[in-house]
Formats: structure tokens, sequence, C-alpha cells
């Protein structure tokens, strides 16, 4: 899943302390709990914080995790639990995606609007790296949202492919 790391001095391929695979575990064992990234315990064998948290940022600048969310789309579209075309017969028929407001009924404006599930907020705030933002770049926290999204897809994927 993950791209190919440039080539070492030596000419070959650098030696990994902490696998690819072992390095992905600990990304979404900190975006699912919540903990600082200096604060993964090492004993758990994802390596360090500052490992996965480079890990994420250069995984994030090769484009993985948006191929990864891509590939799930495109399964679920294979498969026919989603149907990309839906949101431009929409547009078409101009009906606009609304959030409901307090005290309106969901049947009022029905065919004028199409209420937004506020359900995705709640996955979303299921990630508790996710719940409050606490990091300070914004590249990494675009790579837990993009990863996110890609892991609510992959659910999807498992339940009904």
């Amino acid at each position: 899943m993950c791209q190919h790391f440039v080539p070492s001095a030596k000419g070959g391929a650098p030696k990994l302390a902490v696998s690819d695979e072992a390095a992905l575990t600990g990304i979404l064992f900190v975006l699912q709990t919540g903990i600082p990234w200096e604060d993964l315990p090492q004993s758990l064998g994802y390596g360090s914080g500052m490992t996965c948290w480079w890990r994420l940022r250069d995984w994030n600048a090769a484009c993985v995790w948006v191929q990864l969310h891509q590939a799930m789309l495109t399964r679920l579209c294979v498969h026919k639990q989603i149907d990309k075309r839906c949101r431009a017969h929409l547009r078409q028929r101009v009906i606009a995606s609304r959030i409901a407001r307090r005290g309106v009924e969901s049947s009022e404006g029905l065919g004028k609007n199409r209420w937004v599930v506020e359900r995705t907020h709640g996955w979303f705030a299921g990630f508790g790296k996710l719940r409050i933002r606490f990091e300070r770049r914004l590249d990494i926290h675009e790579a837990l949202l993009k990863l996110a999204a890609a892991h609510i897809c992959a659910r999807f994927v498992d339940r009904w492919c």
C-alpha cells in the first residue's frame, strides 16, 4: 500500500527499523485513541511516535491516503453500494444539499432539499485524534482526515463487498 522509499546512498533500499505495517498500525492507534504522538508506547511494537508521524507525513506527501480512499470508493461503486451519479442528478434537478435547522421537519420542502445526515460528523468524531484538533501542521491534520475517511469507507467495504 505504501510507496517505496528513496534508496540510500549505499545503493540499496534503506533498512527500516520498523516495518510499514507496524507504522501504519501505530498511526491508526494514535488516530483512534487520540493520544499524543510522543506518548505512543514502544512496547506495542509500532515504533516511536515520531517514526509513525514521519511515515504519516511522507505517505501523505506521496498521496497514499487519497489513493487508498479512492480505491475504497471504487470498490463500493463496483459492488453497487454507492452511485456517484446521484449527486450530479440531484444538481440537475436543482435539489440542494442542506443541513436541517432546529425546529424544521424533515418532510418540509420535500423535493426541494436533500437533508444531509450528520452521522458523518459522528463517524469522524469517533476518532480521538480528530475530536479536537491538536495538530499544528495542516498537512498532518489533513493526512489524518484522509486516513479516517479511507478507514470509514473500509468499514463499508468489509461489510458489503
